[in-house]
């Protein structure tokens, strides 16, 4: 009888770190509104929505404190919220917007765990 093992498949685009994932926030997004006809873009929305998703597990994994943690989880709880009300067939400005302002705070807390690394 031949040992069954379940694979553990990471996907392809699941950024390494928070930090990475910080940054493919902010280029994804700018990805998407320069080619939301392209073929493909689907496929990047659904992506971009799963790593806003791993957010709070990447941030986990850094040398975030635990009170910025929560921080970035609350923060990653409005990102979803707001990308999910984003039709790239009809962008709203003021919703993008909120998004990039959610990542630029999301990115305040990847200096945070860089820092924290350093210091140790």
């Amino acid at each position: 009888m031949e040992d069954q093992h379940l694979e553990h498949h990471i996907p392809g685009h699941k950024p390494k770190s928070y930090t990475a994932t910080v940054r493919e926030l902010d280029t994804r997004m700018r990805w998407l509104l320069n080619h939301k006809q392209e073929e493909g873009s689907q496929e990047k929305q659904q992506e971009l929505g799963e790593i806003i998703d791993w957010i709070p597990e990447l941030a986990a994994d850094s040398e975030l404190k635990h009170r910025d943690w929560d921080e970035v989880k609350q923060s990653s709880t409005e990102l979803m919220t707001v990308y999910q009300q984003i039709d790239f067939a009809d962008v709203d400005s003021s919703l993008v917007g909120h998004y990039f302002l959610l990542v630029v705070k999301l990115k305040q807390f990847s200096a945070l765990s860089e820092m924290n690394k350093v210091n140790g």
